[in-house]
């Protein structure tokens, strides 16, 4: 004998999925025509990165240095990629309004 599951028909699941995320990208790029003026110590200050998002899931800082030389000039680029992500899943079961 198959079983019936006991569900109301002024009943419906709901299901609520969101997704939320947050992408920052900064670049300090500095010149001078020798390579000893430029600042060696990071461009970022040690303050904590700062997610608008409470409590991320996901929460990745990335600081990339490049070194060149472009028209004679030292050029000293630093860039600082951060993501932070969060998702939220909630299912419920709720009257049908009519």
């Amino acid at each position: 004998m198959a079983s019936e599951s006991k569900t109301s028909p002024n009943k419906r699941k709901v299901t609520v999925y969101t997704r939320d995320t947050y992408d920052r990208v900064q670049t300090v790029t500095q010149s001078s025509s020798t390579p000893t003026a430029l600042k060696q110590a990071p461009a970022f200050k040690d303050d904590q990165p700062r997610s608008p998002i409470l409590n991320p899931q996901v929460h990745n800082v990335k600081t990339t240095v490049d070194n060149k030389i472009v028209d004679g000039q030292y050029v000293r680029t630093e860039k600082q990629v951060e993501t932070a992500m969060k998702e939220n899943y909630k299912q419920q079961v709720e009257e049908i309004k009519q």
